[in-house]
């Protein structure tokens, strides 16, 4: 007699599989129609993104092409580069260097000042196709109204230079809806976002006293709140470069460079982001990276942008941004040791880079050709 096959319980094998890196799970879809379903749904798909590893790096690079960049920390510090192929020209605008990439779940939203607009999630290949757009706008990112049980009804928010008109349109809608606010004096340090839980992050900062401070427009409310939290480095010195980011998933770490001595201090937020309460936002110092004249930190670009995370388990920092000579690069500093990576063929001038955390999200109303 041969023995019956033996088969897990189906709620195990979602369990074992929530816990299966990315880039497996990409493969596995070919398995069978149950799991390729499986990956598709959106409770799988939201405990594979909480579970996720850390974050990785993304280059749009000229010719339309997107790589993925992880960066090795354990023993000796390496990278490894993957090329991930879209099967519509979303990147044609790459060659354009007003070309500005927000993330948001593992979808990216690409988009070029009054000319172009798509979404994309490139580890799944899939690109919606080109989103209406119009004049005088900057699309500053994507995010939901987290106050709705169908959190996954991703929302665009373009706006005026000033931020004095905003516009915000839902996927699946060619309609955008104006908001007008009040003039006042302070502005968004960068065109780049952070999304956390759905609400949008810049750092900001005050045109009059020089404050800077972390602004959010939370899409529930459809409003900025100019004020959000403050941050943990009081400097007024707007030559010092500062980056904001995602930590754990739920709180903010942010980056502060000093333009004379090139220290970093990276800060992070001691419990989980409440999008309705930056009041009670507390900071505490997470690490703090001395640059001495021989640290290979010290030839990075001081005016570039910038792309980092933090790893709990090795202490680290891993920063991609570009050094003097034009090279795009990866930082990385570990204890006492700090290593420089270059990425080979690249430079600033045909390269635009992200943190990013891969995910099985779907592209909302992408269609398969």
């Amino acid at each position: 007699m041969v023995a019956s096959e033996m088969r897990l319980p189906w709620d195990l094998v979602e369990e074992i599989l929530s816990w299966v890196p990315l880039k497996s799970l990409i493969r596995f879809r070919t398995v069978c129609k149950r799991w390729k379903a499986l990956f598709e749904e959106k409770r799988f798909t939201k405990n594979q993104l909480a579970r996720a590893s850390r974050p990785q790096f993304i280059l749009f690079i000229a010719e339309s092409m997107i790589y993925s960049v992880d960066v090795i920390l354990d023993g000796c510090p390496s990278i490894e580069i993957k090329l991930l192929k879209l099967p519509l020209d979303t990147t044609a605008c790459i060659l354009s260097m007003d070309l500005v990439v927000n993330c948001c779940d593992g979808l990216l939203l690409c988009s070029v000042p009054s000319n172009r607009l798509e979404v994309c999630n490139p580890w799944l290949k899939q690109a919606s196709p080109r989103i209406k757009t119009f004049e005088k706008t900057y699309f500053n990112g994507i995010g939901y109204d987290n106050s709705r049980s169908d959190s996954d009804c991703y929302k665009i928010l373009a706006s005026s230079f000033t931020t004095e008109k905003t516009w915000i349109t839902e996927f699946g809608s060619n309609a955008w809806k104006l908001h007008q606010f009040a003039s006042e004096n302070w502005w968004l340090m960068s065109d780049y976002s952070v999304s956390l839980n759905g609400t949008l992050y810049w750092i900001g900062c005050n045109s009059k006293c020089r404050e800077f401070f972390i602004t959010s427009f939370d899409f529930s409310t459809e409003k900025f709140k100019r004020y959000f939290c403050a941050l943990p480095c009081k400097s007024a010195e707007g030559l010092d470069s500062r980056s904001l980011e995602v930590f754990r998933r739920d709180r903010f770490s942010y980056l502060h460079q000093c333009i004379e001595t090139k220290d970093i201090e990276i800060w992070v937020t001691k419990k989980k982001i409440d999008n309705k309460d930056g009041e009670s936002v507390e900071w505490m110092m997470f690490m703090n990276v001395s640059v001495p004249y021989t640290s290979k930190l010290r030839d990075m670009c001081f005016r570039c942008q910038r792309s980092y995370f933090i790893d709990e388990k090795s202490l680290s920092l891993a920063l991609c941004c570009e050094d003097y000579n034009g090279n795009i690069c990866i930082y990385i500093a570990k204890g006492k040791m700090s290593k420089k990576i270059k990425i080979k063929g690249v430079d600033r001038h045909h390269c635009l880079h992200r943190t990013y955390f891969p995910s099985l999200v779907q592209v909302p109303s992408y269609q398969r050709e």
